[in-house]
């Protein structure tokens, strides 16, 4: 069927269009209305046209200075008002984007305005989602012992934890929205820190130490981790790092050192403190441990304080010297025998594992 190309009328044009438009003459009165404008505002076209448009619009701008009416009437310029609440005929609020253009005759006179109306709740309601989800993840942040900060692609930091803020000695509202290389120290943020490296080449960076001084004029150590975060498809958006205070960490290792039963064995050198590390991490655990060291070096030492902090510190603590152990009496002493099973076995006698049974046994040499 051929399409008809006679002109289109005005109001035609007006009720093809999806958003609430209405057109207002020169004296504030409605010209048209269309359709969604009807269901917005809840009036008719029949009973709004003529009427002025502040009884039918009925928004909290209108007979404001705030309505653009006057500026777009007097400078032919087009107006965007965000967010503004209206009410319908039942006095139902609902928040709109109100864009207000100049309407222009066939000689370029301004003779009144159109003014386009959309409905922004979901908007609203997506805004605040974002909103409460930005706060959830805030609040997770804040939570963590590290400082942690994240910038965008052009390196502008985009959110900073509260322990970011204390290492840094900033508050997040001088450094949010700025470039991390203006105002971070340059070892966080500089051109050839972790940060941005991260940036120009999406690799991630691990434990790096640096040292930057503090507003007090101190030097302060950290170890700082950075890493690309990405979309579902690889484009990177930007970068996180995270800040560890060493002091914190070294007080902390300090602090768990200085307990007893460390108490007992004195040392402050990197080897030795490693092997207290070590002892950490294998206390729970119920493998064989093999001690290697020169004789007097502290073998039986470092096997006592072992037992004494494990779970098996409770339980007996057997230390066997086997080098002072006959070859002939090595199964009898450490199994154990029953009275009469050799010469000279008058009763019977607990081996040194029997004994040693929930806690530890130490082979000495």
């Amino acid at each position: 069927m051929p399409i008809s190309t006679g002109p289109l009328s005005v109001v035609d044009i007006l009720r093809s269009i999806p958003d609430s438009v209405l057109t207002i003459d020169r004296d504030k009165r409605i010209v048209a209305l269309n359709g969604p404008a009807e269901a917005l505002t809840g009036v008719e076209e029949a009973r709004a046209v003529g009427r002025p448009c502040r009884t039918i619009l009925n928004s909290e701008i209108c007979d404001t200075d705030r309505c653009p009416f006057e500026r777009t009437l007097a400078a032919g310029e087009t107006i965007t008002n965000f967010n503004v609440a209206m009410h319908d005929a039942g006095g139902a609020e609902t928040p709109i984007c109100l864009n207000t253009s100049p309407l222009k005759n066939a000689h370029g006179e301004v003779v009144g305005v159109v003014e386009t109306i959309r409905n922004v709740s979901h908007i609203n309601r997506l805004m605040e989602e974002l909103r409460a989800q930005r706060n959830t993840v805030q609040s997770i942040l804040d939570s963590l012992a590290e400082g942690v900060l994240t910038v965008d692609r052009e390196g502008r930091i985009t959110s900073v934890n509260r322990r970011a803020e204390e290492i840094l000695g900033s508050t997040a509202d001088t450094l949010l929205g700025r470039r991390a290389d203006r105002v971070l120290p340059p070892e966080v943020g500089g051109p050839a820190a972790p940060l941005t490296a991260t940036l120009r080449d999406g690799r991630q960076v691990h434990d790096r130490e640096v040292v930057i001084p503090t507003r007090g004029g101190e030097l302060l150590a950290l170890s700082l981790s950075t890493g690309p975060f990405r979309t579902e498809t690889g484009t990177t958006l930007g970068a996180v790092c995270t800040l560890r205070d060493l002091r914190e960490i070294e007080r902390i290792a300090e602090e768990r050192r200085g307990r007893t039963p460390f108490a007992a064995i004195i040392g402050k050198h990197r080897s030795i403190r490693e092997i207290f590390d070590l002892m950490e991490m294998i206390k729970d655990s119920d493998s064989t441990v093999l001690l290697q060291g020169e004789s007097g070096t502290g073998k039986g030492l470092f096997a006592q304080t072992l037992h004494a902090i494990s779970a098996r510190h409770a339980q007996p603590f057997v230390k066997v010297s086997c080098a002072a152990l006959p070859e002939t009496l090595l199964e009898s002493e450490l199994f154990g025998h029953e009275k009469g099973s050799f010469t000279g076995a008058i009763r019977d006698r607990k081996g040194r594992f029997e004994l040693a049974d929930g806690g530890t046994i130490f082979l000495d040499e």
